[in-house]
């Protein structure tokens, strides 16, 4: 049992959606592991809600930035984020730090650069704390987010950055690993600034 499974109270049918969550993520299928969360929530899997909330919120704002950023677009994202206040995100633990990761994506999703990386830079930090007790975001942790939202905002650098952060704090997951090579495709892809 993996580490995230052993920290999530899941018991029979459930622990199967959990585990398919946890296999979807690593594979980079966010919606689907926030799918499959939400069924194991469905079947008493009360710790999943925060997990199931949390990737549909980052699913919705990857849309949303698709999108321009609407106010429309980031409803989802908001309902995400009273769906995690109401699962505690207002007192330190996962629900928290997966909430300002949400505020983050959303201000990303609307370009807002500096807003995001306020955003990320105090989940990282709340993050980091949970990490010291052997929690971790599912799915997408707030130091992975980090660089996966400064490459959607064209920060290659910065995303670079974040990915080797991310990658001392975590050890090479395959989000990371994925996120890097990214970012060196699109650092050699644009010109330099002058």
């Amino acid at each position: 049992m993996s580490a995230l499974l052993a920290q999530i109270s899941c018991a029979g049918e459930s622990v199967r959606y959990a585990r398919l969550a946890e296999d979807s993520a690593d594979a980079l299928n966010l919606r689907e592991a926030a799918d499959a969360w939400l069924t194991a929530a469905g079947l008493g899997c009360t710790d999943a809600e925060v997990a199931a909330h949390y990737l549909r919120g980052l699913v919705a704002a990857r849309g949303a930035y698709a999108a321009g950023g609407s106010p429309e677009s980031l409803e989802p994202v908001t309902q995400a984020i009273e769906a995690l206040e109401a699962r505690g995100a207002n007192t330190p633990g996962l629900a928290q730090v997966a909430k300002y990761v949400l505020l983050a994506a959303s201000a990303a999703a609307q370009s807002q650069r500096d807003a995001m990386a306020l955003w990320l830079e105090h989940a990282v930090q709340l993050e980091r704390i949970q990490l010291e007790a052997r929690q971790r975001l599912p799915g997408a942790t707030a130091h992975e987010v980090a660089g996966d939202l400064y490459l959607q905002v064209h920060r290659y650098d910065e995303a670079r950055a974040a990915y080797e952060r991310a990658a001392a704090r975590l050890g090479m997951t395959p989000r990371i690993r994925a996120g890097l090579e990214q970012a060196a495709a699109r650092q050699k892809a644009t010109p330099p600034q002058r």
